[in-house]
């Protein structure tokens, strides 16, 4: 089990700081500012780059158990927001890019890996659609 603790405030309109381990991020709902410039990215925003941080570091992770070298690791996450009458839904599409020399059977058990130690792709998972495909570079 994993307990994290982020503390945040609002600074003014829709403006919000937050600490997370002793960083700090600022998010934001530009189109809500009065002067509609953007600080920081959106709460959505940062739910995506929490994905990719995840994505990334569960392959790294699988990479340097497996002993293979890999100079690329990249994602591209895509996230589509609908709300439905019950609630939201999330549609995802994530694409892994590397340089790492993997066969087919190396691929199957990267996407198993992340399946399984990705704490982000598991959680959003529940309820949503998360489409992950890896390509080589």
């Amino acid at each position: 089990m994993a307990t994290a603790k982020v503390q945040g405030t609002n600074t003014k309109g829709y403006v919000i700081e937050t600490e997370s381990e002793g960083h700090q991020y600022t998010l934001d709902y530009a189109s809500r500012n009065p002067n509609k410039e953007s600080a920081g990215t959106s709460p959505t925003g940062l739910l995506l780059s929490s994905l990719a941080g995840c994505l990334l570091m569960t392959a790294r992770s699988y990479l340097d158990r497996s002993k293979i070298e890999a100079k690329t690791l990249d994602t591209e996450v895509t996230g589509d927001f609908k709300q439905s009458l019950d609630g939201w839904d999330l549609e995802v599409d994530a694409v892994i890019t590397t340089d790492a020399d993997l066969d087919e059977q190396h691929t199957k058990n990267l996407k198993q890996f992340i399946d399984r130690f990705c704490t982000v792709s598991a959680v959003l998972r529940n309820g949503n659609t998360i489409n992950l495909s890896i390509e080589k570079v």
